[in-house]
């Protein structure tokens, strides 16, 4: 058990950048020696394999009790850094998601490490795909530490000004917060809620889901029954008391046929909440649905899950996933709009209106 050592020590060896500098230098040989491309184009290959081979690090990161440091050293044949942290300076050890540029966009993850003046340092030298192992190592080096996941917020995934979660905001004089949604598995945020109590409805209450292209009504949720129904409820960060009679829910059909082959509705007074579709209210839904449609077969985890729900409580909208920096104001402009158009005198009866 690492627990029973005096240091925890984790070693990060870059195989596959020497295994692509091997084949760079190798080919560049190769073409020299054929005669065929022009001499540069050789050395160009060669250059880059040999610079690939020569500044690629192998990281080393020890924990250890007795000094209670963490120390991160890297070297290459042509350079070498080291850093050093105090435990008692630490207060997250996550691994922290960013989206790659460029066509076939991915998601690339990496270690880092949260000092208590907020100073983001990362424990590995470059993001690469494959969660878990990185998840593994930062679990082992939080218990070993002594320290919690502080579920910090992955750099990039939103912009700073909106990273104090218990601010609340105003556009358009409509009065919001947002907070951090953390999907099963995953150390970090991945995904959003924004919320509103600017237009509450008295009793009834609207969910609605997002689903996947050419799945019919009958299919999803709706097919899967109320206990799949109250698990999505929870994984979006909706409490009991925001839909009341959650187990009495029944489906709305039909929905607007701008909507209709992308979202299911639930809900406890069909009549009442019906008006709450009105016509910017689907607008909404169906711009999103359009710019991020759901597959009915998606991998990966890179997918953007629309839930929407009016209630006595206010007005919220989820997503389990952001592939986008701008997506957060996205989502921030759909909330505002939908309350507005609400609190225009549209929709179910209002304590407020």
């Amino acid at each position: 058990m690492d627990n029973d050592k005096p240091q925890l020590v984790i070693r990060d060896i870059p195989f596959g950048l020497w295994f692509f500098g091997l084949v760079f230098s190798g080919f560049g040989v190769l073409m020299a020696y054929s005669g065929g491309p022009p001499l540069f184009m050789s050395l160009l290959f060669l250059g880059v394999g040999l610079a690939i081979g020569l500044f690629a690090s192998v990281v080393t990161i020890t924990a250890d009790r007795i000094t209670r440091s963490l120390t991160m050293e890297s070297r290459s044949a042509l350079r070498s850094k080291r850093m050093e942290v105090l435990w008692d300076d630490i207060i997250g050890i996550n691994v922290e998601r960013t989206v790659s540029s460029g066509r076939g966009a991915r998601y690339l993850y990496g270690l880092t490490l949260l000092r208590k003046d907020g100073q983001v340092v990362a424990l590995q030298q470059y993001k690469s795909s494959g969660r878990e192992g990185k998840e593994s190592r930062a679990i082992r080096l939080r218990e070993f530490i002594g320290i919690r996941d502080t579920n910090r917020v992955p750099s990039g995934m939103i912009p700073m000004e909106l990273s104090q979660f218990s601010e609340v905001h105003e556009t358009d004089s409509i009065h919001w917060q947002i907070q951090p949604l953390t999907t099963y598995g995953a150390t970090a945020p991945t995904g959003f809620r924004w919320s509103s109590t600017d237009f509450k409805t008295t009793g009834c209450f609207l969910f609605l889901a997002q689903k996947g292209e050419g799945q019919s009504s009958t299919g999803f949720l709706a097919s899967l029954g109320k206990m799949l129904l109250r698990q999505a409820f929870s994984a979006h960060g909706f409490q009991p008391e925001e839909a009341p009679s959650l187990e009495d829910a029944i489906t709305l059909e039909p929905l607007d046929p701008s909507i209709e082959s992308h979202f299911l509705a639930y809900t406890n007074e069909p009549d009442r909440a019906r008006s709450l579709l009105n016509a910017t209210t689907t607008a909404k839904l169906s711009q999103w649905a359009g710019k991020y449609p759901l597959k009915q077969l998606q991998s990966g985890g890179s997918y953007c899950q629309l839930m929407v729900l009016f209630g006595p409580s206010g007005v919220a909208i989820a997503t389990n996933h952001l592939l986008e920096r701008n997506q957060a104001y996205e989502l921030i402009s759909y909330g505002v709009e939908l309350v507005k158009s609400q609190k225009s005198g549209f929709g179910c009866s209002a304590s407020n209106f």
